[in-house]
C-alpha cells in the first residue's frame, strides 16, 4: 500500500490528539486554612474559573469564628492531629432520636452549606465532588443509645433546582456517656462521580452545590456531640482542553494544505 508522505503530519497530529489524557483540575477547594474570613474562601488555583466562599443556609446558624454556631477550629480530640476544619457542637439539624430527620425536612429547614462554581467564559465537564465529615460525642453527658445516632450528609445542585440528591454518606459516630477520641480514619468520605451524569458534561453557567445534613438525634438529650467537616473539593476538565483544541486547529490546517496540493496535482492541462 502506498502512503503519501504529505498525509503523515496530518495523521500524526490526530494520533497524538487522540492519545492525550483528560486532566482533571481542582475547581473549588475548602480546607479552612488561613485566617479570618479567608478561611471560608476556595483554595483552588485554577485561572479559568471562579469558586465562591463557602456559606451556610438559614438552618445552620452562623459560620466562621469562635462565637459562631459553626466555628473553624484546629482543635482535635485524638490523633493524628488534623488541620483547620469546620466544627459545630450545638446546631439544630432535623431529627429527634425516635423520628429520624428526612432529606425533605433538611431541605425545607435550609440545613446546608453551599458554594457556587462559575466557569467564567469557559465550558467545563465536572467530574467529581468530595468531602469528609465526622460526628461523635466529645464531652461527658447522657448519650442516646437507641436508635444508634447517625449523621447523614447529601448533596444537591442548582442544575435541577436542588431537586435530585447526587450522593450521600452516613456516619455512625462514636457515642457514649464520656467523650470519645477519634482519628483521621474515623472521618467518612462522601464522593460523587459527576462524570457519570450527563447534566454536568458541559457546564458554561454558574452552578451552586449544597451540602445538606440530617440526623436522628436531638441536641436537648445529647449534650456534647459534635460534627466536623473538612476538605470539600470539586474537580473537572475544560471542554475542550486547550492542548486538544490547538492540535485540532493544526490538524485542520494540515488537512486544508493537503487538499489544495492534491487539487493542483490533478488539475487537467489545456490541450495543445
Amino acid at each position: 500500500m502506498r502512503t503519501h508522505l504529505s498525509t503523515l503530519p496530518f495523521a500524526a497530529c490526530f494520533a497524538v490528539m487522540a492519545s492525550l489524557p483528560c486532566h482533571a483540575v481542582v475547581l473549588a477547594s475548602y480546607n479552612f486554612e488561613g485566617a479570618g474570613d479567608a478561611r471560608l474562601d476556595s483554595k483552588d488555583t485554577d485561572a479559568d474559573s471562579t469558586a465562591s466562599a463557602l456559606s451556610a443556609g438559614a438552618g445552620m446558624g452562623t459560620v466562621g469564628n469562635s462565637t459562631s454556631t459553626w466555628a473553624i477550629s484546629g482543635t482535635v480530640v485524638g490523633t493524628p492531629a488534623r488541620g483547620n476544619h469546620m466544627f459545630a457542637s450545638s446546631v439544630a439539624i432535623t431529627g429527634t432520636g425516635t423520628t429520624p430527620g428526612t432529606e425533605e425536612a433538611a431541605v425545607a429547614n435550609n440545613d446546608y452549606f453551599e458554594f457556587t462554581f462559575n466557569p467564567d467564559s469557559s465550558t467545563w465537564s465536572l467530574t467529581s465532588l468530595e468531602l469528609e465529615f465526622y460526628s461523635a460525642r466529645t464531652t461527658s453527658g447522657t448519650a442516646q443509645t437507641s436508635p444508634t445516632p447517625e449523621m447523614t450528609m447529601f448533596v444537591r445542585s442548582s442544575v435541577d433546582d436542588f431537586g435530585m440528591t447526587l450522593g450521600s454518606a452516613t456516619n455512625v459516630g462514636l457515642w457514649g456517656d464520656t467523650g470519645q477520641a477519634y482519628t483521621d480514619a474515623d472521618f467518612v468520605t462522601l464522593g460523587i462521580n459527576l462524570a457519570s451524569l450527563a447534566a454536568y458534561g458541559e457546564i458554561s453557567a454558574p452552578v451552586t452545590f449544597r451540602i445538606y445534613m440530617r440526623d436522628n438525634f436531638s441536641n436537648s438529650t445529647n449534650s456534647g456531640w459534635g460534627i466536623r467537616m473538612d476538605n470539600i473539593e470539586l474537580e473537572g476538565t475544560m471542554v475542550p482542553e486547550p492542548s486538544a483544541a490547538s492540535l485540532a486547529v493544526l490538524g485542520s490546517l494540515l488537512l486544508g494544505c493537503h487538499r489544495r496540493r492534491g487539487a493542483r496535482r490533478t488539475r487537467p492541462t489545456a490541450a495543445g
